[in-house]
């Protein structure tokens, strides 16, 4: 009579009270604690949502403290740059500065080149060719 899937109860209405059915053992192991098993359940489910919202507020100040790190970076690097190119600017003005001192060094050479050749020739020349000269 027990080896079949039907529990006794259900053939037998007047064997509730004694709980041998072993389905309803399985499903239910302690009939009574359902509504023991909600407050433990709302429990842990309130567990669980303030766990998360801690791991959240954890997760954003993290985010907002590696926010304020690139912001603190990328500040620096502007910093950085703008003394680069302050230093570029100032090597650039020294630069074009000996650039045109030595385009005036160069013609000045060639004006010295010039005077010494016709000091030369002046020297070669003999005291007839200068009297010609001075006429």
């Amino acid at each position: 009579m027990f080896d079949s899937p039907v529990c006794p109860v259900e053939v037998n209405p007047g064997l509730e009270k004694t709980n041998s059915c072993p389905i309803q053992t399985k499903n239910n192991p302690n009939p009574g604690s359902e509504d023991t098993h909600l407050p433990d359940k709302d429990e842990r489910r309130n567990k669980r949502k303030k766990s998360n919202r801690e791991s959240a507020r954890r997760s954003r100040i993290k985010k907002q403290k590696h926010l304020e790190e690139v912001r603190s970076h990328l500040n620096q690097l502007k910093t950085e740059n703008r003394d680069l190119l302050n230093r570029l600017r100032y090597f650039m003005h020294n630069c074009q500065h000996a650039k045109m001192e030595s385009d005036r060094l160069r013609l000045e050479h060639k004006v010295l080149l010039d005077k010494l050749l016709n000091l030369r020739q002046a020297l070669v020349l003999s005291p007839a060719e200068l009297n010609m000269c001075m006429r």
